[in-house]
C-alpha cells in the first residue's frame, strides 16, 4: 500500500523564515565500475541549510530516511511550534511507504506532509 499527500508547497520554493518548509530527496550517484552512492538530504528551503542527511553504498530504505528525519526533528524542535513545518518530498517509494506514513502520524504536531504531483519533478526542484 502506498501513501500520498497533497502538494501543500505548490512549487512555492520561497519562504519568509526558517522552519517553514523542508524538502527532501534521495539521489543516486554512479561512479566507475558500477559503484554507486546514495545520498538522502533534507533542506530548509529558506536558508538552504541541510537539516538531515545520510549517505550509503546501498539503496537508502524508508526506515533509514525516517530515522534520520526523527533525529532532525528531535534536534530542532525542543517545544511544539506554533506553525508546523511543511515536509515536502517526491512520490518515491521511501516517502510513500507505511514506515514514512507512520513517521508523519507520529510527528503531526511538528510537520505537515506534502508531496510533488505525480511525474512532476519540478514540484521538488529545490531538493532535486
Amino acid at each position: 500500500m502506498k501513501f500520498y499527500y497533497e502538494n501543500v508547497l505548490l512549487n512555492q520554493n520561497k519562504t519568509a523564515k526558517t522552519k517553514v518548509a523542508w524538502v527532501a530527496d534521495i539521489t543516486e550517484i554512479e561512479f566507475n565500475q558500477n559503484k554507486k552512492l546514495y545520498i538522502f538530504l533534507c533542506l530548509d528551503i529558506h536558508s538552504n541549510t541541510i537539516i538531515a542527511q545520510t549517505i550509503s553504498q546501498r539503496v537508502i530504505t524508508s526506515q533509514a530516511t525516517v530515522k534520520c528525519l526523527k533525529k532532525a526533528i528531535n534536534k530542532r524542535f525542543v517545544i511544539v511550534p506554533k506553525i508546523r513545518t511543511i515536509m515536502h518530498t517526491d512520490r518515491g517509494t521511501q516517502f510513500s511507504s507505511q514506515s514514512y506514513n507512520s513517521f508523519i502520524n507520529q510527528f503531526e504536531q511538528f510537520i505537515i506532509p506534502s508531496m510533488s504531483r505525480e511525474n512532476t519533478p519540478t514540484d521538488n526542484g529545490v531538493a532535486e
